[in-house]
């Protein structure tokens, strides 16, 4: 007796739901798939017509679709971009495609118009992808080569006037630097004085190479003196054209030096000015295979989807069949 007490208190006391479970609620499998084969018609043909429209969605919306490709490589400025890459990417988005995007949707006879723009980490390039069909091949390249024709004007706009201090710069070297004369030229121009004064000499001197000659033909002791320092005269004026052509040497020397000194300074500005311009690296070139997923993999998508669909129509048939069931039954 006591023991019997014994083992009645070691007994666990289960809570009052779960003492008050009804079986009946309980969901058996087996017979969940005896309900199922009842209405295996419904679920077949339900399976049957989802597989017909998603395989018939995928055919008919599964057009191959290529990927066009332009890129641009930016102007630069000081070994920089021009432009920061995400503001270009933003110019490009707001400024240029509104009009054109809608131009080409308009043209094209568009329905979908898929368009990124996007900059690789670490470069100076600009890539513009667009998804196309067979038909829109044209119509596409058309739009990204307007795209590029605008950004390399704008880019191009930019570079003049980043490098317009450098062009006033060569401008005002240019019309200060000298001429660059002959010899004959910058005496005329610049030291007519020294020209004259070197005729003046030699007219003197061929005067006094006369009465020299002259004095040969003499014997007279005095004409012999006279013709001596005649001579003498006539080598001192002799020196000072010398002097007079070696300075005029000196200073068409240092005429020209300044010319080449003008010259290089004017190369040096001229090298300082950026010309590497926005230009086109490669322009609408398309992807040898279709973006697309395959058709495979799209049929296997539909087919699974046509199994849940179909399960899941059957389930609310069923539950219906037996909702009006319940209710015939209170009735």
């Amino acid at each position: 007796m006591n023991q019997a007490s014994k083992k009645e208190g070691l007994e666990p006391v289960h809570p009052q739901y779960m003492m008050g479970y009804d079986q009946e609620n309980e969901i058996n499998l087996v017979d969940l798939w005896i309900a199922l084969l009842k209405f295996k018609k419904t679920f077949l043909w339900s399976f049957i017509f989802s597989v017909m429209v998603g395989i018939s969605a995928v055919t008919l919306l599964s057009t191959p679709r290529y990927l066009m490709t332009t890129v641009m490589e930016m102007a630069s400025y000081d070994g920089k971009p021009i432009e920061a890459p995400a503001v270009v990417i933003s110019r490009i988005n707001t400024v240029i495609l509104p009009q054109l995007a809608r131009d080409t949707v308009k043209t094209g006879g568009l329905t979908i118009f898929e368009l990124d723009v996007s900059n690789p980490k670490g470069t100076n390039l600009i890539v513009i992808t667009n998804k196309v069909t067979e038909n829109q091949k044209i119509v596409f390249s058309e739009f990204q080569s307007e795209v590029s024709a605008r950004l390399i004007n704008i880019h191009q706009d930019i570079l003049y006037g980043l490098n317009s201090s450098l062009r006033k710069a060569i401008v005002i070297e240019e019309r200060l630097s000298p001429e660059d004369l002959t010899r004959e030229a910058y005496v005329k121009e610049f030291r007519p004085d020294v020209s004259r004064n070197i005729v003046q000499l030699e007219d003197r001197i061929k005067a006094k190479t006369k009465s020299t000659a002259y004095g040969l033909d003499n014997a007279d002791p005095a004409a012999l003196e006279l013709m001596m320092l005649v001579t003498q005269e006539v080598g001192g004026l002799m020196d000072q054209k010398i002097s007079l052509l070696e300075n005029l040497n000196i200073s068409f020397d240092l005429h020209k030096a300044d010319v080449k000194a003008s010259e290089r300074k004017i190369l040096e500005l001229k090298g300082e000015i950026q010309t590497k311009l926005t230009k086109i690296i490669s322009q609408s070139e398309l992807s040898l295979k279709p973006v697309n997923r395959p058709k495979s993999l799209l049929y296997s998508i539909a087919i699974l989807l046509s199994i849940f669909f179909a399960l899941a129509f059957t389930l609310v048939i069923m539950f219906r069949a037996k909702v009006i069931e319940r209710m015939a039954e209170k009735a």
